[in-house]
């Protein structure tokens, strides 16, 4: 995010039906291969087992597992295995598939391009790049990401905001 690249990120659990369904569409690996590192390094694509209980050795299918996700997924793939993810996102369905902007907004953007049908590379690189996440603008661009500070309407108290700044811009900013 801090190199303005959108994230997708794909909330998974190994003994998912739908989420087996979802990696076998072969949509993020594609999408990795053409914006990921070993594309044109626009984008990251990450998923995540976020079911605590599940074991890491399901990754490689077994247990309750519906296969090896690791001849599955090959983009890049992470256990949460404290369940800090899940908590954070309220999960209530596996697979919940987000974009995260560049400014940090999260969209759960789910499994497809609304007609109902999987997410295809031309759909979803629409949605990245296109639909939600704001392109860098030509020069230095600053937004303000989030402020932060209690309001004081009389006395003798200083306010003293926290106030931070994201550039949404193509050049460094060295002021603002």
């Amino acid at each position: 995010l801090d190199e303005g690249k959108p994230v997708l990120l794909d909330l998974f659990a190994t003994w998912c039906g739908p989420c087996w369904s979802f990696a076998e569409t072969g949509v993020f690996e594609e999408f990795d291969a053409l914006y990921g590192p070993n594309g044109d390094n626009s984008a990251f694509t990450i998923s995540i087992e976020a079911d605590p209980s599940t074991p890491e050795s399901e990754f490689y299918g077994g247990g309750s597992s519906v296969g090896d996700w690791t001849s599955m997924i090959t983009h890049h793939m992470a256990d949460d295995a404290s369940g800090s993810i899940a908590d954070a996102y309220a999960l209530a369905y596996y697979p919940t598939i987000y974009l995260i902007c560049p400014d940090r907004t999260v969209t759960e953007i789910g499994q497809s391009g609304g007609d109902f049908t999987y997410w295809t590379v031309e759909t979803l690189f629409e949605e990245v790049f296109v639909n939600t996440c704001p392109a860098p603008v030509e020069g230095s661009n600053a937004i303000i990401q989030s402020y932060n500070a209690e309001l004081v309407s009389c006395g003798d108290v200083v306010i003293e905001p926290i106030v931070t700044i994201l550039n949404m811009g193509t050049e460094d900013m060295t002021a603002c």
